[in-house]
């Protein structure tokens, strides 16, 4: 003997559309870019590695030592932040929805820290500069100028990732108003 109800849940189920099919597809995309920019940035240690060998300049060990260092410290951070932000908790559209979110607020954590942490460099090496004044150089001058444009730009990143982050949360929120309207129909 079948339960009408069960039966009738059965049914409903299996009627059920896949919720936003392009959640799993944008996750992906992301897990590969992840990949991409951890590829990048091990082709930019093995090239700080060549120039050293090659140059043999100080200008090239201090890049290298500055890439490296850098390198090391946003490594740790990123694990840090992005830790529990590898996959969703269940198969569900809303684990892939909590897990858009963990990472829109690791990527904006993380854009805010490489801010910081370049505005600290900028400090430090234009008091370098500053103390070393007499003695500067195109090449000085040229890494000083690069150092502040990189933090417009991770100004203007940190202000899209911010954006996203609230994108994010008023879909999860949307998602948990629908799904709370949609048991108590089911209640009624």
């Amino acid at each position: 003997m079948i339960d009408p109800e069960l039966a009738s849940w059965r049914r409903e189920w299996h009627q059920q559309p896949e919720q936003l099919p392009d959640l799993k597809k944008k996750i992906r995309r992301q897990d590969r870019r992840g990949l991409l920019q951890a590829g990048l940035m091990g082709g930019f240690l093995i090239f700080s590695l060549v120039a050293v060998w090659h140059f043999e300049t100080s200008l090239s060990r201090g890049f290298a030592t500055g890439l490296w260092f850098g390198c090391l410290i946003m490594g740790v951070y990123v694990w840090r932040v992005r830790r529990g932000t590898w996959k969703p908790a269940a198969q569900t559209t809303a684990a892939y929805l909590v897990l858009l979110h963990k990472r829109a607020v690791a990527k904006h954590s993380i854009v805010q820290f490489a801010f910081r942490f370049l505005l600290t460099t900028a400090v430090l090496y234009a008091g370098f500069v500053a103390w070393r004044w007499k003695h500067l150089s195109v090449e000085g001058a040229v890494v000083l100028a690069a150092i502040i444009a990189e933090l417009f730009y991770l100004g203007y990143v940190a202000r899209k990732r911010r954006r996203e982050v609230d994108a994010t949360k008023k879909l999860l929120q949307f998602s948990a108003e629908n799904s709370k309207s949609a048991s108590q129909e089911r209640q009624a």
